[in-house]
């Protein structure tokens, strides 16, 4: 926010093109490494390595009805999937892992 209004406001600094090329420049090149910093992990080299384990979350599904569906499916039986769903009342999942 504070890099954007710098940018807005240079019109009105009395500087010649290369001070404002060099300006811009700076400001871009600062908040790169800012966001390049800030995505790394603690102790993580920030150029190569990639194992720090974020954006690592799984997802697992609880299901009742499991061995239910397993077996119509082996039977070639039909299921009524409203019926299920206003017995279980829905899905008990959770992620795990973050």
């Amino acid at each position: 926010m504070l890099v954007s209004i710098i940018i807005i406001t240079l019109p009105k600094a009395h500087m010649n093109s290369l001070q404002l090329v060099a300006t811009t420049t700076g400001l871009v090149v600062a908040v790169l490494m800012l966001e390049l910093i800030g995505s790394s992990c603690w102790g993580e080299n920030i150029f190569w390595e990639k194992g720090c384990g974020r954006d690592k979350a799984t997802y697992s599904a609880k299901c009742g009805v499991k061995e239910e569906l397993e077996k119509s499916v082996r039977d070639g039986t039909v299921l009524d999937v409203e019926e299920i769903a206003k017995r279980d009342g829905g899905e008990k999942g959770g992620v795990t892992g973050v």
